[in-house]
């Protein structure tokens, strides 16, 4: 896969970031429920949608519809968009589908000659939107984009930029996983380029171990192997990790929350995490049924064949 420096940065965030906000919420919905079931004992019992349950007990809380996110990770020294995913939450077929988008291809961008009126089409690479559109505008063209690459509606987007994601990694206090292989590259020391040193095995990774794993690219000497086996380990790692984060008390993520939501661009909003929490927590049981891939397909990009490409997905 092509340019996917910063693919888990985009990925990670937004995911982990869903399951953060769950966990979350759901401590605050099941507290809500208990509150209002001691206030109000003599009600009629209901359940989802309103149906009266048979044993005179509350059905349990089922929120969460089919949902689809875009998530962006941008370049902190370039500003370029340097990794954009495709999520769709799926309900109805209990799976995630998680598909990665490389930012170095181009697509036909339509625009208007201020002085003859006349359309005029560009192909631009995705990840110079931020360098040619501003604010609201950038994130409708990421949107639009990936709507047309997709063929499907998208509901939220976050855009997050490299400390934010440093900082959401750092609160987690550390994420237990198998390094498949010794990782060994000798680097300047750089966030760019830095120095990586793992050893194979389970173990407990702090964000600087999350890092090394992620940039981490010498598999092999075939550079397409490379990325197609680098992709496989960030996708697998990013799983685990959710599980493992889905699992945590809400005290333990729940400090920085604002700062992180604060550096992001989003149209999330509480109520909507509140609504989606339970398909969210649901990423660990429709884990065996998930998709995970990347668009490959053609520079420019042809929305007729992606969209023929995402027609198992919808």
């Amino acid at each position: 896969m092509q340019n996917i420096k910063n693919f888990l940065i985009a990925f990670g965030v937004g995911i982990i970031m869903f399951g953060i906000l769950a966990i979350i919420i759901t401590q605050t919905v099941k507290t809500d429920t208990t509150d209002k079931n001691d206030r109000e004992t003599s009600a009629t019992p209901v359940g989802e949608d309103g149906e009266i349950s048979d044993d005179g007990n509350e059905l349990p809380y089922s929120g969460g519809r089919t949902f689809t996110a875009v998530v962006g990770g941008y370049d902190s020294d370039s500003g370029e968009l340097d990794g954009l995913v495709f999520i769709k939450a799926d309900k109805e077929h209990k799976r995630f589908v998680i598909a990665a988008i490389p930012t170095s291809s181009s697509v036909t961008v339509t625009s208007t000659d201020p002085a003859s009126g006349n359309s005029v089409k560009t192909n631009v690479r995705i990840k110079d939107f931020p360098r040619l559109f501003r604010d609201s505008e950038k994130d409708t063209k990421i949107v639009d984009t990936v709507h047309a690459i997709t063929g499907m509606k998208i509901d939220y987007y976050a855009f997050f930029t490299t400390s934010a994601a440093m900082s959401l990694f750092d609160k987690t206090g550390g994420l237990y996983y198998t390094v498949p292989q010794n990782m060994v590259y000798v680097g300047n020391g750089t966030e760019e380029n830095p120095e990586i040193n793992l050893s194979a095995g389970g173990q407990v990774l702090s964000s600087k171990q999350i890092i090394q794993l992620l940039r981490f690219a010498s598999y092999t000497t075939d550079e397409r192997k490379n990325d197609a086996r680098r992709a496989q380990v960030h996708a697998d790692f990013m799983s685990e990790a959710l599980i493992q984060i889905l699992k945590k008390s809400s005290g333990e993520l729940s400090n920085g929350i604002v700062d992180i939501l604060a550096a992001c661009e989003t149209n999330f909003s509480v109520s909507d995490f509140k609504n989606n929490y339970d398909i969210i927590s649901c990423f660990e049981e429709y884990k065996k049924n998930s998709v995970i891939t990347s668009v490959e397909l053609s520079d420019p990009l042809e929305y007729t064949y992606t969209q023929k490409f995402f027609e198992n997905y919808k």
